[in-house]
């Protein structure tokens, strides 16, 4: 008689799976042996969700993260169990943080979702009310970490989901109301993902997972912690918009000298045609941190791939005109003036051509957030600030611009050599290289300074 092996173990999962599911906690995670020794008795053995493991002692409800299948581990834990002042109330436990050598304990109770080290302020504390405001904040970051660490043996209350969904609902009303402006511990997309997660959570509470309880506890602590540095419920309206308008204020930069600011701003505003004024601006605004750090690596990519998408213009303008300059000095018969402006025109093309690529090359590529933070550190802090960055991220456009200028500067010099005063066509000419060359300038210099409030305007309104 033979035996259908494929049969006989099909037989055996479905005995083995409706059992483990029958018992009590089986079909998660509860586990009595492992390959690397037997749990002590009185200890159960659970694992987090990540698939480390930790231990909890039924009697003396104590919670470590050491393993109690060594001996000597077990012998010190158990020494430390029989000290400690245990109280009868199921809602109490405690953790031990750190080795059984040197051990602290973390007292929790789960019923007003609250931890301290100071056991005095669980069992003596009725309620929530009855905490100072600051001291309770910290004991519910400490309650949600713990939680979010330890999720398998304990779920979360149905309070606790509303309490999460709220605060979320809460976030994602003060990006719609001030935008950019106000300061969240998340994104509006964010926000709007964890809206859903936390519905389906609140919709199920049949659903106990460990997952679901640490996913729960890792956003409250991610709220309180928020509270906490945001100094939650301790402000009027008008000191709270005081303290939110000074967080928004800039951050400092270095003070350069008087003599030092003058020649600066010569230099942005007359060879550099107030072109790092805009550059500044856009800077100033992408490396702003407003209390995420995710935020801002973002707002830091975006601003980069617009710095490069800028450059690739230049560098293509700067080619057209560099190929256009090379064709005007193969011009036979060109005197030295026309041809020095020309040879001008060429090496700095040749400069905004080879600034532009390095520039693209540095900035194209994706770098960590320590990476961004050490730029803008390095912008900030420089010799001549942020101004000064500004400066040299406006090298590619000025030697564009300059490139363009003495063009028009060698095509008007050759126009002018040789010229005959008696001939109309060739003042005619010449006028009208003239005008075109001061339209240019005042394209230039309009186009660079429109984007800044000016006094109002002398002429009438039409």
């Amino acid at each position: 008689m033979s035996l259908d092996t494929k049969e006989f173990a099909s037989e055996s999962f479905e005995k083995l799976f409706v059992s483990s599911v029958e018992e009590d906690d089986l079909s998660f995670l509860r586990v009595s042996s492992t390959s690397s020794g037997e749990v002590p008795p009185g200890w159960t053995q659970y694992t987090h969700p990540q698939g480390w493991v930790y231990f909890r002692h039924d009697r003396y409800r104590i919670v470590t993260d050491e393993d109690i299948r060594d001996l000597k581990h077990h012998a010190k834990i158990i020494s430390l169990c029989e000290r400690v002042n245990t109280t009868p109330q199921e809602f109490h436990e405690c953790c031990m943080i750190g080795s059984a050598d040197i051990p602290l304990l973390l007292y929790i109770n789960h019923a007003q979702c609250i931890a301290s080290y100071d056991y005095d302020h669980i069992i003596k504390q009725p309620t929530p009310l009855a905490f100072d405001l600051p001291l309770l904040i910290r004991g519910r970051r400490m309650y949600y970490n713990y939680l979010q660490h330890h999720p398998t043996h304990q779920s979360v209350h149905s309070y606790t989901v509303i309490e999460a969904l709220d605060a979320v609902k809460g976030y994602l009303l003060d990006h719609l109301v001030s935008g950019s402006k106000i300061e969240t511990p998340f994104s509006k997309s964010e926000c709007g993902d964890l809206m859903q997660m936390l519905q389906v959570i609140r919709d199920h509470p049949e659903d106990t997972s460990p997952s679901a309880t640490s996913f729960v506890a890792w956003l409250l602590k991610v709220v309180y912690i928020f509270r906490h540095r945001s100094k939650h419920c301790r402000y009027t309206k008008k000191e709270f918009t005081q303290m939110q308008e000074k967080q928004n204020r800039p951050p400092k930069t270095i003070q350069l000298p008087k003599f030092m600011e003058l020649m600066l701003s010569f230099v942005i505003n007359v060879p550099f045609f107030g072109i790092p004024k805009t550059y500044l601006e856009h800077t100033k605004i992408a490396s702003e941190f407003r209390g995420r750090l995710d935020d801002l690596q973002r707002t830091w990519e975006r601003y980069t791939s617009q710095l490069t998408r800028e450059y690739s213009d230049f560098v293509l303008a700067s080619t057209v005109l560099l190929s256009a300059t090379m064709g005007f000095l193969a011009v036979p018969d060109i005197e030295q003036v026309a041809k020095a402006l020309g040879i001008i025109s060429v090496f700095a093309s040749l400069c905004s051509i080879a600034i532009g690529v390095f520039f693209i090359w540095r900035h194209h590529r994706p770098v960590p957030s320590s990476t961004t933070m050490a730029y803008i550190h390095n912008a900030r802090n420089n010799i001549f600030g942020l101004p000064g960055h500004a400066v040299l991220l406006s090298l590619p456009p000025a030697f564009l611009v300059w490139s363009i200028i003495t063009f028009a500067a060698a095509v008007l010099a050759y126009t002018l050599q040789n010229i005959s005063v008696n001939s109309i066509s060739i003042w005619i000419a010449v006028s009208l290289v003239v005008t075109f060359f001061l339209l240019l300038i005042i394209g230039l210099f309009i186009f660079s300074n429109i984007w800044g409030w000016r006094r109002k305007s002398l002429w009438p309104t039409w």
